[in-house]
């Protein structure tokens, strides 16, 4: 998607360019050999193994299970949390100013970068089908003038002190925002969390190659992150797992005795019911007597089996090899 979006950009950018200046050849030539480039490497990745027939995103795992409209409301809600961080009310105005201080064809392509970017970002809010503050976040070409144009502005305030301290608040004002959110960042995996799905990892070793690898991800019905906790998840233990396991590994959203009894678990949360039914329907043929079932949870009521779960203690195992909580000690 990002090679579609560079060749737009640099052909409008070759477009912008004009004809006079010698710039435009060079600019399609530049499209076309890394369209040629990007070409060869997506060829090559038709050797070897197919693409994961996994959910690898929170988002992909939402439109499959029908969930097209909490989707749209999601990407809109983030927009409204991110927006302010690119404090635009600050670098749209002085990346104008850097814009008419740019030359040729660096001005063309940047200016068609920009519209390229607030183009998708208004079709994204129009229309809600992609997350609008990953355009947002591709525009890098705002920041690019916008540095161009504090650079022009500084020159232009004949008194150094004067310039020093306008834009210094400036650029200080502009890091604020970026440098809050980095500040509230915290990592998608906590180490307990790494640990308990190496354990996991750990205690399939013994499995017959091609035995259907099961985890029950049981996370808080409530919680507004379910999609994207349940699919990192997946990711984790995929990556924590050989490679040649990675196709057997089957991800359920619920309780054990409900995938045991076949059913969905239903907990009167639409999200979270949604994933329940589809990640149940993924495992349509698949037989779970003969498969591996380990639990990962974020509750603390899994300390017996519940009814009808006892099937899943192998030899010399207790329930507590099968139940691995992902929170606390």
């Amino acid at each position: 998607m990002f090679m579609v979006v560079g060749l737009v950009i640099l052909s409008l950018g070759a477009l912008l360019a004009g004809a006079g200046s010698g710039s435009r050849g060079r600019i399609l030539g530049a499209a076309a050999g890394g369209g040629a480039l990007a070409g060869l490497g997506l060829l090559a990745n038709t050797v070897g193994p197919g693409p994961l027939a996994a959910d690898t995103s929170a988002d992909a795992f939402m439109r499959r299970a029908g969930l097209a409209a909490e989707l749209r409301s999601a990407y809109l809600t983030r927009f409204r949390h991110h927006w302010a961080r690119y404090v635009p009310w600050l670098s749209l105005p002085f990346a104008w100013a850097g814009r008419r201080g740019t030359d040729q064809p660096i001005r063309a392509i940047l200016d068609a970068w920009t519209l390229v970017a607030l183009a998708g970002l208004a079709a994204s809010l129009v229309t809600q089908l992609v997350p609008g503050v990953r355009l947002l976040a591709f525009a890098f070409a705002i920041p690019i003038l916008a540095a161009s144009g504090l650079a022009r502005t500084s020159r232009a305030i004949t008194n150094r002190v004067l310039s020093a301290l306008v834009i210094s608040a400036v650029v200080v004002a502009m890091l604020f925002a970026a440098g809050l959110t980095w500040s509230r960042e915290r990592p998608y995996a906590e180490p307990i969390v790494l640990d308990r799905i190496q354990t996991a990892a750990d205690r399939l070793e013994d499995t017959a190659a091609d035995t259907p690898l099961v985890f029950v991800v049981d996370e808080p019905v409530d919680d507004g992150l379910l999609p994207f906790r349940v699919t990192n998840t997946g990711n984790l233990l995929r990556a924590h797992l050989p490679a040649e396991r990675i196709d057997d590994v089957s991800v359920f959203v619920g309780d054990v005795g409900d995938l045991l009894a076949q059913r969905p678990t239903l907990s009167g949360e639409p999200l979270h019911d949604a994933l329940s039914r589809q990640s149940l329907a993924d495992f349509d043929g698949t037989d779970l007597s003969a498969a591996r079932v380990l639990i990962l949870t974020s509750r603390e009521a899994l300390q017996e089996p519940p009814p009808g779960a006892e099937s899943l203690l192998t030899k010399d195992a207790t329930w507590a090899d099968v139940a691995l909580p992902l929170r606390g000690r």
